[in-house]
């Protein structure tokens, strides 16, 4: 008599022998018809992955071809014909001017919101009251728009922003002749290089994307003081100035004050 274990019992039909069958079998695809295994993928580390690389339709890749800004188009609006002849959204999209985290546009409400509102004057280029603000924070060297100024001018002209003192929290309007800066002075220079001795000849940027301007600068006494051949506009302390020789970066210094000719210096 034979013992449950010793039977040898008949193997199992069914779905599961033909399905290890199936998983032992060499792969067999029509890119693999000998029955070799594809290459397994590199092991990526942690932050690594594939360059993925979407296909775009042709209509969308040719517009993606960068402008030749450089070589044909040399204004904005030739610019901005060039994107609607290509189809672009950009191409009537106002300009910016305004801070790129505030989403409304409204400076002044952001700054108000966080510092609160100081009433302070409006003076013209005499001294006499011409205006209230609530708050020297909201306004900018050159500004026109939003002065809210009861009194009109004598002329009958604009006013504009001419000089701000967050000391005394008053602001400083006068006709845009006024705007015009013959020279400045900058403070904490950096140079690159050793710094240059006795007055020079360079050109100046006042702006991140200015044009350069012909200036005779000179540092005194750790300060720096430039004289510009043609008036400029658009001046505020606070401002850089950079200094060129040439191609070369001289050094560049943070603008203290300004100097107008015939008006308010603005400091």
């Amino acid at each position: 008599m034979q013992r449950e274990d010793q039977v040898r019992r008949p193997p199992r039909q069914g779905p599961r022998p033909r399905l290890r069958r199936r998983l032992h079998r060499p792969l067999r695809h029509r890119r693999h018809p000998r029955g070799r295994l594809p290459r397994a993928a590199p092991r990526l580390r942690h932050g690594q992955g594939p360059e993925l690389r979407p296909r775009r339709p042709r209509r969308a890749a040719a517009r993606a071809r960068p402008l030749p800004a450089r070589d044909t188009l040399t204004t904005k609006d030739e610019i901005r014909a060039e994107a609607e002849r290509r189809g672009l959204a950009v191409a009537k999209k106002p300009d910016s001017h305004d801070i790129c985290f505030i989403a409304d546009g409204d400076t002044r409400g952001f700054l108000a919101g966080r510092l609160g509102t100081a009433e302070g004057d409006i003076l013209d280029e005499a001294g006499e009251k011409v205006g209230t603000h609530e708050g020297a924070y909201g306004y900018t060297i050159g500004q026109r728009k939003g002065l809210r100024i009861g009194t009109p001018a004598p002329d009958g002209k604009p006013r504009y922003v001419l000089d701000i003192s967050p000391v005394d929290n008053t602001v400083t309007v006068g006709p845009a002749a006024a705007l015009d800066v013959t020279g400045l002075t900058a403070i904490r220079p950096r140079w690159c290089g050793t710094p240059p001795e006795g007055s020079g000849r360079y050109t100046a940027q006042l702006r991140a994307h200015g044009e350069e301007t012909p200036v005779t600068a000179e540092v005194r006494e750790g300060e720096l003081t430039v004289t510009f051949d043609e008036p400029v506009r658009g001046v505020a302390p606070g401002q850089a100035v950079v200094l060129y020789d040439g191609s070369r970066v001289v050094g560049s210094a943070t603008i203290a004050a300004t100097r107008r000719a015939g008006a308010v210096p603005a400091a």
